[in-house]
């Protein structure tokens, strides 16, 4: 009577380990996406940083009789009102970092470079790790925190890490593990088969819900490294213009009104390159923000506009 209940408990081992297996699977996936959303992410920052911001700092600082925050940039970038206010002054505040860092950088190509490596070994990541001893993705993302007034648990904006995208399915290798093989400890009991069908049911229903968190911040960082790109595209050209303007004038005051408004608008593209840099995209629970969503859609804005 026993051979029913037996095999029953190894069919059932069958069916629980290809479920582990897939499980398995599709974490291994949706962790490479995770971790190729961070990459692309820190490739597109470091580039808006690097070939943008940082340059415009450089140039931006060499003009006289100016500052940054009396400039009427949301009239030349109307995009900007849609930013939160909040987000647009610690964009103006990350501006300002690179300026004071700018104004003694050499002058050129390296200037950003130079700002980049001169504030890494000024400043101490969120977690108390000089950002000097970091690299890669967490030297950048480290930077632009700081920049940005810090992390978001030291109430700065932070950046849009990639880490953050992993919130929802970080634990899941933890979880399947915690139920892998356990049909293999006892295949001839069907009621712990029972019991561990029951609990990949449940980690698989909570995995689905990590993905489509997962997967949503990765379609939002997909959209900040996309607008970023763009808009550093569309406006990175434009740097040389301003750079021979104030090679043969710095005196802001003395501009024509074009002359003041090239500044201006870089201003304003500038403060809303930094603004999708420093907003973060996803909440402590995974989920993505709203800001995040509307500063994506005003830098869209904004790109398609600088295109027509």
């Amino acid at each position: 009577m026993r051979a029913v209940p037996l095999q029953a408990a190894r069919n059932l081992a069958r069916q629980n380990r290809a479920t582990h297996e897939a499980l398995q699977h599709d974490e291994r996936e949706l962790s490479a996406a995770c971790t190729e959303s961070e990459a692309d992410l820190g490739r597109a920052f470091t580039a808006g940083f690097n070939r943008f911001l940082a340059p415009f700092a450089d140039i931006f600082a060499k003009i006289k009789n100016v500052e940054l925050d009396d400039l009427p940039t949301v009239r030349a970038v109307p995009e900007l009102t849609r930013i939160d206010v909040r987000l647009q002054a610690v964009s103006v505040q990350a501006l300002r970092g690179l300026l004071s860092v700018a104004g003694g950088a050499t002058a050129g190509a390296a200037a950003g470079g130079a700002a980049f490596t001169t504030v890494g070994l000024l400043a101490t990541a969120s977690t108390g790790t000089a950002i000097s001893t970091l690299s890669g993705a967490a030297a950048t993302s480290a930077t632009l925190a700081w920049l940005g007034g810090g992390s978001l648990a030291a109430g700065g904006a932070g950046v849009a890490g990639g880490t953050m995208i992993l919130g929802g399915v970080v634990a899941f290798p933890v979880l399947i593990a915690g139920v892998g093989f356990l049909y293999l400890s006892d295949r001839k009991n069907l009621r712990n088969q029972l019991e561990v069908a029951e609990q990949l049911k449940q980690v698989a229903a909570e995995f689905e819900v990590g993905r489509a968190r997962a997967e949503g911040a990765i379609d939002a960082s997909s959209d900040a490294a996309r607008v970023v790109r763009r808009l550093v595209e569309l406006s990175a050209h434009r740097l040389a213009e301003l750079a021979d303007l104030i090679e043969g004038n710095n005196d802001f005051e003395t501009y024509s009104a074009s002359q003041k408004g090239l500044v201006i608008e870089l201003a304003g593209v500038a403060t809303a390159v930094a603004a999708v840099i420093a907003c973060p995209i996803v909440d402590e629970h995974g989920n993505v923000r709203d800001q995040a969503v509307t500063t994506e859609r005003a830098g869209i804005a904004l790109a398609y506009r600088l295109a027509s």
